[in-house]
């Protein structure tokens, strides 16, 4: 039984699922995005709060597999089952190791607790501003949509 977890090295999602913030970017999604997806989605996503439906989520490589759209739980059990058939049979130790080098390789990148500082200053100084409660009534008020 595998008990690591997969935390950032795999994204799944539902077939309705899509992307469109428009606010700014947090969570080290400046790094991530471009990362995942290519510097032009990311982009689009980001500068213009373009909607990204799963399907070009897939194509772009933002996500891994996209599942039957189904209650959260059963999300989340697909999910693992998705992910524990995938790693049977394969060598724990091996695995762990290129993974930690995966990781080794995209922290000499870019270190993503400086991405994450950043983003937060940014943001901090973002919410000193009426837009974000600009557009967080508008979400409320459902004129605009945000799905993540």
């Amino acid at each position: 039984m595998w008990g690591s977890r997969t935390t950032r090295d795999l994204f799944s999602c539902i077939a309705d699922a899509d992307i469109m913030a428009g606010i700014i970017t947090e969570g080290g999604s400046s790094v991530s995005f471009t990362r995942r997806m290519g510097a032009a989605r990311a982009r689009e996503a980001l500068i213009f709060g373009k909607k990204l439906t799963s399907d070009v989520l897939l194509e772009c490589g933002f996500v891994n597999k996209i599942f039957p759209e189904q209650p959260v739980e059963a999300f989340h059990a697909s999910v693992r089952a998705h992910i524990l058939s995938e790693l049977d049979g394969l060598d724990k130790t091996a695995t762990l190791q290129v993974k930690q080098l995966l990781k080794a390789g995209e922290a000499a990148q870019n270190d993503p607790d400086a991405t994450n500082l950043r983003e937060s200053y940014a943001q901090a100084e973002r919410l000193s501003t009426e837009i974000p409660k600009e557009r967080f009534a508008k979400l409320a008020r459902k004129e605009i949509k945000h799905k993540l």
